[in-house]
């Protein structure tokens, strides 16, 4: 082999995409979603807020109070 000449090689490996695959994408997406969904409405669930202003959605609560003062 010469030594002044570089040999180049470029492989390029494209998975086949099939409904497996797109179905662990989706089930990804959802799942993180969802995930949030449960961190945001924990939170919003332990607030102390009467008035929740929340992306496209506002509520105004009533907070709960136990006989011994503590929420």
């Amino acid at each position: 082999m010469d030594q002044g000449k570089i040999i180049e090689r470029i492989v390029f490996m494209n998975p086949p995409e099939n409904l497996g695959s797109m179905g662990v994408f989706i089930s990804s997406v959802l799942l993180s979603f969802g995930g949030f969904l449960a961190v945001l409405f924990s939170s919003l669930r332990n607030s102390r807020c009467r008035t929740v202003n929340c992306l496209c959605f506002k509520c105004d609560r009533d907070n709960l109070v136990t006989t011994d003062g503590t929420v």
